[in-house]
């Protein structure tokens, strides 16, 4: 083309144009489309997480999803219902030093019709919990 008397910048003009075009595209797209779809897939993921507690729930890992209560469940079962090796540390108390552990071999979480309550049926287990602390007073 050059040999043909075209100059160069007339033959780069196609390029730059569609370069410049995928670079307007491009920064749009990062800076309007990704966050916009990123939060729009947050709230869809957090409303399901709140209508099912158990998906929140995952094998051997602690979960702080329920709040102050921290639930570590070391295998689900296929079902998504039976549990086993469950963990659960209660830091409801006031004072939160004081501990409150609850420990089970087996167990089966069951999903009423309600979506606010999450409930967890637990068997052959062991339940710590320590009172509050007394403080001596001199008079």
């Amino acid at each position: 083309m050059k040999s043909a008397g075209v100059s160069l910048l007339r033959i780069m003009i196609p390029g730059l144009a569609v370069a410049s075009l995928i670079a307007l595209f491009s920064i749009f797209a990062s800076n309007y489309l990704k966050p916009v779809s990123l939060l729009q897939f947050n709230k869809r993921f957090q409303t399901i997480r709140k209508q099912k507690a158990a998906l929140a729930i995952e094998q051997g890992i602690f979960n702080d999803a329920f709040g102050e209560t921290i639930i570590r469940v070391n295998k689900i079962d296929d079902d998504k219902r039976g549990i086993h090796d469950v963990l659960i540390f209660d830091h409801t108390a006031n004072d939160k030093s004081l501990i409150g552990i609850m420990s089970a071999k087996n167990g089966e979480c069951i999903l009423p019709m309600m979506v606010a309550i999450f409930v967890m049926q637990l068997d052959t287990g062991v339940h710590y919990k320590e009172g509050e602390k007394k403080t001596k007073t001199w008079i």
